[in-house]
């Protein structure tokens, strides 16, 4: 039986609607989920929130639609790096489904600002700056421990809840194994955020990325947390990999945080060589913390570049 016209206008599973366009608010999608607003988008595809039909639970849904066999590998690859973690400082997976050429990952709905919102806004107490990281870390030793590397920790994946402010790691679309490489990734491809990257990432070194190239990304965070300003100045992209791969991160007391201590502790964070940062987030962190100048108000930048974006290109 061919679909009824009604199907054809309400219904987006594939086979039916190919066409991005169709993703709009009211649609049902793979039957059984309908979108609301979309939140973001991406070069994995379009992130809506929606409804689960069945038992009206509210969830987020990135979508791909007239997907190849790449955009598939992809999507399952994140499905499957959820579906390993079990962490209340990690999003919760709820499914992944693939209906024609329309495929999807359902995950929690996440109400709250990312860590770059706050971060922007400044007047974060340092009390609040410091359990944050430490939530952040809990969630970062728990994706290592589990096999896993992020590769794309940015303040845009961090989010807040506004209601009792827990710490929630999102986008986990590089997320790769770190025992045993992607296959769909090559030497010498660059992918991941660069102004987080530490310089292993920047030069493609697949083999090399690690949970110390998180735990590079962990610290460029929280100098940005504390100083308003990322590791490296504004810079256009092909600059800015080159910069880090020849010149080390600027150190929080030259941007008027902190002193020789402080700058100590991130020279081992940011370390050039992965074996010479720590060994967890969670030592990590404690030792930023026991290095901090008195309490002050954070996230004070008032000029900000426009937001980082996640990049995945050749490396030269």
């Amino acid at each position: 039986m061919t679909p009824t016209d009604q199907e054809q206008i309400d219904t987006v599973d594939g086979s039916l609607v190919p066409d991005p366009d169709f993703l709009e608010p009211g649609r049902i999608v793979a039957r059984r989920y309908r979108l609301g607003d979309e939140i973001g988008s991406g070069s994995a595809g379009r992130i809506h929130l929606a409804t689960r039909l069945i038992d009206r639970r509210e969830v987020v849904l990135k979508i791909g639609v007239g997907v190849g066999r790449m955009g598939r590998d992809r999507m399952r690859a994140e499905a499957r790096a959820l579906a390993y973690l079990d962490h209340p400082n990690c999003v919760r997976f709820v499914e992944h489904g693939e209906c024609g050429r329309l495929a999807f990952v359902a995950m929690e709905a996440i109400h709250g600002d990312s860590l770059d919102v706050h971060i922007t806004g400044g007047g974060v107490s340092r009390a609040a700056g410091v359990l944050w990281l430490y939530e952040l870390a809990q969630a970062i030793d728990h994706v290592h421990g589990r096999g896993l590397v992020h590769r794309d920790l940015k303040p845009a994946n961090v989010m807040i809840e506004s209601k009792g402010g827990r710490v929630v790691l999102v986008d986990f679309g590089l997320a790769s194994e770190y025992r045993r490489p992607a296959a769909a990734l090559g030497e010498g491809m660059v992918q991941g955020t660069p102004d987080y990257m530490a310089p292993e990432q920047a030069l493609g070194l697949e083999t090399e990325i690690g949970p110390a190239a998180d735990r590079y990304a962990f610290a460029a965070i929280a100098m940005e947390l504390f100083t308003g300003e990322r590791p490296y100045a504004s810079m256009p992209l092909g600059q800015l990999l080159t910069t880090i791969l020849e010149q080390p991160p600027r150190r929080p007391s030259a941007l008027g945080f902190g002193d020789a201590a402080l700058d100590a502790v991130f020279a081992k964070a940011m370390a050039r060589e992965p074996a010479r940062r720590f060994g967890s987030a969670r030592e990590q962190i404690d030792a930023i913390v026991e290095a901090l100048p008195p309490a002050r108000m954070l996230g004070r930048r008032s000029r900000r570049p426009k937001s980082a974006q996640t990049v995945r290109a050749k490396a030269a």
